[in-house]
């Protein structure tokens, strides 16, 4: 037997049931009339919209049968289901609302490059971290030149005390981090390898390792008489020092005498005869300081006349007394293991023999 046609007048209502689902699936309301659980439909003015409900009991209608009748029953079941259901923006919201607030997590900043920062442009004064030409680590310096912008600098190591030249690959921020110099507690007596830091006329300065350079006069460099310091020695050749005396204001008194053997003497100079105490030579006046005046007599060494050694009455300046070229008689008062000549012009005989036309 052929199945029973839906009937024509059920066609718009079937239709117009599964509009109400379609409209309630996307609003996720549900409504409950007595009871009951229906669905939306809309009434014809639609300036007017409001909600008309259906109950499910639609699919016992007089016009329902066959086909009609399960089709709207699967309606209302669909309904039933979608309107216990949450929303989809709301079951969203509700997990939002539920997962715990999650901190915001500070990243470090990113430490400098121990290669360096290229392009950096430093200045005079900065106080930055250089990499150390003689074991490659990292110690704490001062900016003293700016050679190429960005690029080359002269930069001071406060804990070493010397300079060098820097290029920007070897130096980057201080951040603290720098090493620190073991410095070297200085004894008197003891014999120490360092670096000349300096040359001057009256002597050189020696970094051995202790906080401060110690100072080698220009009578303690060799055991012969140096004019210029400068034509034995040049800054950063090593040399080997011994330390004489600590000063009441820190200075470090060095000799370089005997400990250097490949300083060698220039020739013809006498290099090891020294005088002795108490015998009377001719000599010829060298220099002049406020303090006395050196002869040079044919020894290795100059000797020093005191202002106290001139005359015997009081004498102010050298000068008034003796003059460079000056030849002189002078009797050797002492000398010192140190080297030095201590020489008087008191005494019968003694005194200016030529005066100089210079």
């Amino acid at each position: 037997m052929a199945p029973t046609p839906v009937r024509q007048t059920c066609l718009p209502a079937l239709a117009l049931a599964l509009a109400a689902v379609v409209v309630f699936v996307t609003s996720g309301r549900s409504t409950h009339n007595g009871g009951l659980v229906g669905f939306p439909v809309f009434t014809k003015s639609a300036a007017t919209t409001r909600s008309a409900f259906m109950p499910a009991q639609m699919a016992r209608s007089p016009c329902m049968s066959g086909a009609g009748r399960v089709s709207a029953l699967m309606l209302s079941k669909a309904a039933n289901v979608f309107a216990s259901k949450p929303s989809l923006m709301r079951v969203r919201s509700e997990v939002a609302a539920a997962l715990p607030e999650t901190p915001e997590m500070e990243l470090p900043d990113p430490e400098p490059s121990a290669a360096g920062q290229a392009g950096v442009d430093y200045q005079v004064g900065d106080t930055v971290l250089s990499k150390f030409s003689e074991d490659g680590l990292w110690y704490h310096t001062e900016i003293r030149e700016v050679i190429s912008p960005g690029q080359t600098y002269l930069v001071y190591y406060s804990d070493y005390g010397n300079e060098e030249e820097r290029d920007v690959a070897d130096m980057k921020p201080d951040d603290g981090s720098g090493e620190v110099f073991e410095y070297v507690e200085p004894k008197i007596g003891e014999i120490y390898d360092g670096e000349v830091v300096g040359v001057r006329p009256f002597g050189i300065f020696v970094n051995f390792g202790a906080e401060r350079d110690g100072m080698v006069h220009i009578s303690q460099i060799a055991p012969w008489r140096i004019e210029d310091p400068g034509d034995l020695v040049s800054a950063g050749d090593p040399v080997r020092v011994k330390l004489l005396d600590i000063r009441d204001d820190g200075k470090l008194q060095l000799t370089m005498k005997g400990l250097n053997p490949d300083m060698k003497a220039p020739q013809g100079q006498d290099t090891g005869n020294m005088p002795e105490e108490g015998t009377v030579h001719e000599g010829k006046v060298v220099s002049i300081r406020p303090f006395g005046a050196f002869v040079s007599f044919g020894f290795s060494r100059d000797g020093l006349v005191h202002v106290s050694q001139m005359a015997d009455y009081h004498v102010s300046d050298p000068e008034d007394v003796l003059a460079v070229g000056d030849k002189v008689k002078v009797l050797v008062k002492s000398v010192e293991p140190s080297g030095r000549i201590a020489l008087t012009l008191k005494g019968e005989g003694l005194g200016v023999l030529e005066f100089s036309n210079e």
